[in-house]
């Protein structure tokens, strides 16, 4: 099963309303960051890549989170209980979402680099990576949306700490970079945006060509 097919298989699509609270406060951010860029605060480059990790952020959030079915509230206390059952339980299943969790944060550890215009230690991007999945752990547990787990978290910091080491030791150039973040990690947002959005933008005009068909049927029967 794919990351995508993962995805769409626990969460729900967006609804219409979270749809447009995310494009509200993404024309908010982008507005400000334009501003910045305009301003000579931020460089191109620099609100580009601020842009993308508050699109990207968004998207993982919703899907970690937002979109999920309320259960119980569940939470393991023990740290890499995780690997314990794929070493010697021999479970793929937490293998292959162990995996994915590590790949998970990935966007984030190279667009930090990009958003600073500098060199990050692998341990802060590992700290900051920690924290991003601290936050959504924690929104897991509040909100009983998943499992609360150590085990995510170090995955996920893990996942920021090694593409900002390989960005920091040759990785490809920052523009390039950009463009693999923006082509791999939002075509997930727009395939979920895509059905939903059409279906409200295609309301009003099926409505006028039903209306019209009606108006012209009737028109023919007189």
């Amino acid at each position: 099963m794919s990351l995508f097919q993962i995805w769409t298989t626990h969460n729900r699509p967006w609804s219409v309303r979270e749809i447009i609270v995310f494009l509200i406060i993404l024309s908010v951010c982008s507005f400000f960051i334009f501003r910045a860029v305009r301003r000579k605060r931020l460089k191109l480059q620099q609100g580009a890549a601020v842009l993308a990790l508050i699109l990207f952020l968004g998207v993982v959030f919703a899907s970690t989170v937002f979109t999920r079915t309320p259960t119980v509230r569940r939470y393991e206390r023990i740290p890499f209980w995780s690997w314990y059952e794929v070493i010697v339980n021999h479970s793929q299943d937490l293998l292959i979402e162990n995996l994915l969790n590590m790949i998970l944060l990935l966007p984030v550890g190279i667009l930090l680099p990009m958003i600073l215009d500098s060199r990050l230690r692998p341990s802060m991007v590992f700290l900051i990576g920690v924290v991003i999945s601290a936050v959504i752990e924690l929104s897991q547990l509040i909100f009983q949306r998943g499992l609360f787990e150590w085990d995510d978290m170090i995955h996920n910091g893990l996942g920021c700490m090694l593409v900002s080491a390989k960005y920091s030791s040759g990785f490809p150039t920052p523009l390039f970079s950009f463009i693999i973040v923006v082509e791999r990690y939002l075509d997930y947002f727009t395939t979920i945006m895509e059905d939903r959005l059409w279906q409200v933008l295609a309301k009003p005009v099926f409505r006028w060509r039903n209306r019209s068909g009606l108006s012209m049927n009737a028109a023919r029967a007189a």
